[in-house]
């Protein structure tokens, strides 16, 4: 097999040389599509690292963060990774067809969706929660923002002309007045929201022990680097950094539905050194420290709720991610339409029979050259644009 010609398919022969000894990844060139259409020209190639074997990057197993002593009861953080594929207004979309679908067929449509349309790639992280005196373990914090109330209500009463709600206002006053010598309205407030939550995990990786264990530390690091940072496909489009789902699987412990990383520090501890000896596992020379402290912070891309929570306590586990490309694929091809570039054809078509659908049900949904149209009833289109 010839090596790639372009610059960035060179650099991915120069990664898999690197990083020949390591047992996570590969490099692979790979190129700006759009629902399985090559857009290469649009873009310039790039690098992807794709898993060698399971994927299973297991840090708490098989990597030395501990001087000794047994590791049976640490929690383990098990961290699925997942990419972007799509923008949020296809998603969207998408999703708002799938439950129109769900509801045609008499299924009960998703309270969540899937928020995010995201495919796995492959790699997951097994790493320890090491969580000792003072560690966080929960923390709520929710707002609640003031909602309209009796007081206005009766400035209302004025509507717009002139200041005849004050004026009603003053009545009410001077009536209250006669019987207490404080008057006015309590506030009501409504809930807002439910703050992001964040978790912050960090662990040690000793290099001074193993050669080989310390060549997959420098090799996490590398990669997990490498996934948290956005990856640039044309001159205006780019690929997100990855977004995870973090669970602990035992009752009483951490599950995000869907998390980023919103800080990721790798410090030296003791000295680091420019080092030759690792020419075996593939690189001529690395800088490495003693030890690496690894801190990573996983923040909510979802507040939290009950029904989140419940996943924590031995109940369902809601997902919010989900990979949209199968669905595209199965409503643009065949039957059931073909995709060009630019055009949605029949990319859901779902029909009832007219002479028996009830008032509201869903009779069809089609999204067609030029826009997608949804009927509620024979009488009550619904439209939205997908191209111009």
């Amino acid at each position: 097999m010839s090596e790639p010609k372009s610059t960035i398919g060179a650099g991915v022969g120069g990664i898999n040389s690197s990083f020949a000894g390591n047992r996570f990844f590969t490099a692979e060139e790979d190129n700006l599509t759009l629902l399985g259409q090559n857009l290469s020209r649009l873009g310039t190639p790039y690098p992807k690292l794709v898993p060698k074997g399971s994927g299973i990057v297991d840090v708490v197993n098989t990597m030395i963060w501990k001087n000794y002593g047994s590791t049976e009861e640490v929690p383990v953080l098990y961290i699925t990774e997942r990419e972007l594929k799509y923008g949020t207004w296809t998603a969207n979309l998408l999703q708002v067809l799938s439950q129109l679908n769900n509801l045609a067929s008499g299924q009960n449509l998703d309270s969540y969706l899937a928020l995010y349309s995201a495919e796995k790639t492959g790699f997951s992280y097994f790493l320890p929660y090491l969580a000792g005196n003072d560690t966080n373990l929960r923390n709520i914090s929710n707002t609640w923002n003031r909602a309209n109330g009796l007081g206005d209500l009766v400035k209302s009463f004025g509507g717009s002309k002139g200041n005849s709600a004050d004026i009603v206002g003053a009545a009410i006053g001077v009536v209250a007045g006669t019987v207490s010598p404080g008057i006015g309205y309590e506030e009501t407030y409504q809930f807002g929201q439910t703050q992001l939550q964040e978790l912050t995990i960090t662990f040690p990786l000793y290099n001074t022990i193993d050669q080989d264990a310390a060549f997959q530390h420098y090799s996490f690091v590398q990669l997990f680097t490498f996934q948290n940072l956005k990856t640039r496909t044309s001159l205006l489009t780019f690929i997100p950094p990855k977004i995870y789902t973090v669970d602990t699987f035992s009752q009483g412990g951490i599950y995000m539905a869907a998390a980023y990383v919103s800080n990721f520090k790798v410090d030296s501890i003791g000295t680091t050194r420019r080092m030759r000896d690792f020419s075996s596992f593939g690189p001529s020379e690395i800088l490495i420290p003693e030890a690496y402290r690894v801190s990573i912070t996983f923040t909510d891309l979802v507040s939290q709720s009950s029904n989140m929570f419940a996943g924590t306590m031995g109940g369902t586990k809601i997902e919010v991610t989900q990979d949209v490309s199968d669905f595209i694929r199965n409503a643009t091809s065949g039957a059931a339409g073909q995709f060009s570039t630019g055009n949605f054809q029949n990319i859901a078509n779902i029909n009832r029979n007219p002479a028996t659908a009830g008032p509201g049900q869903v009779l069809s949904t089609q999204a067609a050259q030029g826009g997608a149209t949804v009927s509620l009833s024979n009488n009550n289109p619904v439209s939205f644009g997908l191209n111009p």
